[in-house]
């Protein structure tokens, strides 16, 4: 007679079997005296389910990529994962639903294969147009299961612009002074026909314009196609400080033709004293 360690599995006086995957020891008995024993291994059956188990149910900005990746459990008739699966997870045909999306390099399939868990999970996915998205994940055999995607327009474009300027606290009359003018794009959008002015006091005059445009003596304007959000940008003047003494304030500004959700720091004041 043969006893398995397999609490799922059965022995005859022959034979035994297993629903379960792993290793187990079988051990033959004889009129009730244990005899020798032996370590077997059961593999898993071929594939036959397939379940979504993560990210199933999301929802993403068009032009942006969804949170989490698509994860699909499979197993055999018994419950047991196949490692070694492929899983092909794919995406609809634009006429089949109202959204869209790919996978990395415009893909709209992906194969992966299942780990030692069973587990498949798939590349990232990134939203296109706005509306629904159905994605299955099917394996050799037929079965098949699918993951409820969802794709939001994007609103409208919006870049947070600040402007700093640094120039000397103090100066002599009629001394030259070099002023700096830094814009930063805080996003989230990139801001486009970007345009910054400096003005200057009027009995000042401006030495080199650091590539600007001089505007009537006392304005320097300068242009740039755009702005990456995340990044800065500075510009360089030289001012000669007029004969006036007292203090001279100097104005920095800035825009672009994207919508601003914060325009109060996008002009900024410097005070310089001259003696």
């Amino acid at each position: 007679m043969f006893t398995t360690s397999d609490p799922g599995g059965s022995c005859t006086d022959a034979s035994c079997t297993s629903t379960r995957a792993g290793s187990f020891t079988v051990t033959s008995s004889l009129s009730g005296s244990p005899g020798p024993s032996t370590v077997i291994s059961v593999a898993a059956a071929g594939p036959v389910s397939i379940t979504a188990t993560s990210g199933v149910a999301q929802t993403a900005t068009a032009g942006a990529g969804f949170a989490e990746p698509l994860v699909a459990t499979v197993t055999d008739t018994y419950g047991n994962p196949t490692a070694g699966t492929p899983v092909k997870f794919t995406l609809p045909a634009a006429a089949a639903t109202s959204g869209s999306a790919t996978f990395p390099g415009g893909a709209s399939t992906a194969t992966v294969t299942t780990n030692a868990s069973g587990v498949a999970t798939s590349p990232t996915v990134t939203a296109g147009q706005a509306g629904a998205v159905i994605v299955t994940a099917s394996v050799p055999g037929g079965a098949a299961t699918s993951f409820s995607l969802a794709v939001t327009a994007a609103g409208p474009a919006k870049a947070d612009l600040s402007v700093t300027t640094f120039a000397p606290t103090s100066v002599k009359a009629g001394d030259t002074i070099t002023q700096e003018i830094t814009v930063t794009n805080r996003g989230p959008s990139a801001a486009v026909k970007l345009a910054t002015a400096l003005v200057i006091p009027r009995d000042w005059s401006v030495t080199t314009t650091g590539g600007g445009r001089l505007v009537g003596g006392q304005v320097v304007v300068f242009s740039a196609p755009s702005l990456a959000s995340g990044s800065t940008t500075t510009y360089t003047v030289t001012l000669k400080g007029g004969t006036r003494k007292g203090y001279a304030v100097t104005g920095a500004t800035t825009l672009s033709a994207v919508t601003d959700p914060n325009p109060r720091n996008n002009i900024i004041l410097a005070r310089t004293q001259v003696k």
